[in-house]
């Protein structure tokens, strides 16, 4: 009895039938951050080349401060730009430009806000040095004290008019008006006006003049001139006015004019 055999599993080549090719199987396989290192190109973002121009244009608030607004958007972009180019896993670039232009604006912001608060700061000292000035003014011709009230006036003042004569137009308004000056003070309001290539600083503010027994207090302009770091009176228009320039070459009164 011939043997039994087992059925063979081979197919009709005579060999193990293997399993089905995956259709796939030939193609490359990459990964999702294949390339990231080596390609040569890689995008710029844009909002860092915006932050980088929003940080050159904050200069601008040098100028104005009222551009300040630059520099602030600056930096929201900057900071935007450098979140997405980190979160990106190096698939954008453009750090560089989003720090530059966060450091633009940092320091335009800074500058501009510090010099303001400083310039505040001597703005509040100055005026509160003239209204100290502008009353001890008060209280110097209330007094009597023409001398010490003179003082305070500037060089070039008082080389224009001498000290009896500044005395004799404090007299006179008083008797004109009626009344003694009892008090001055300003009227809390000042114009600062920087003197070109120098670091002395006018000033312009309206002294109020009080008189005993007057309800009404009268107003002067008062101009006054800060230098070397004094402040001091430049002159009250209206009690003392310049006197008109001469005219070189105008006849003198009476006289006639030569015959040709």
């Amino acid at each position: 009895m011939p043997d039994l055999k087992a059925p063979s599993a081979s197919g009709p080549g005579g060999g193990r039938d293997a399993p089905p090719a995956d259709p796939l199987s030939s193609l490359y396989w990459m990964s999702t951050t294949a390339g990231v290192a080596t390609q040569e190109y890689v995008a710029i973002n844009n909002i860092a080349i915006l932050a980088f121009l929003l940080g050159v244009a904050s200069l601008l608030a040098l100028i104005a401060p009222i551009l300040l607004v630059i520099p602030l958007v600056a930096l929201v972009c900057g900071l935007v730009a450098w979140s997405q180019i980190r979160r990106s896993n190096g698939t954008q670039s453009g750090t560089a430009l989003a720090v530059l232009g966060l450091l633009l604006a940092l320091g335009t912001a800074g500058f501009v806000v510090v010099h303001k608060a400083t310039q505040s700061m001597r703005t509040r000292a100055d005026s509160r040095s003239i209204e100290t000035l502008v009353r001890q003014m008060g209280e110097y011709v209330s007094g009597g004290r023409y001398g010490d009230a003179y003082a305070l006036f500037s060089p070039a003042f008082r080389k224009r008019l001498d000290g009896p004569t500044f005395e004799s137009r404090w007299r006179a308004m008083q008797q004109f008006a009626g009344h003694s000056v009892v008090g001055m003070s300003s009227n809390g309001n000042f114009q600062f006006e920087p003197v070109a290539d120098s670091d002395d600083l006018l000033a312009l503010t309206k002294a109020v003049l009080r008189f005993q027994g007057v309800d009404e207090p009268s107003r002067y302009l008062v101009k006054l001139f800060k230098t070397s770091g004094r402040w001091y009176v430049e002159d009250v228009p209206e009690l003392f006015p310049a006197p008109p320039p001469s005219m070189k070459g105008a006849p003198s009164p009476g006289a006639t004019p030569n015959s040709q």
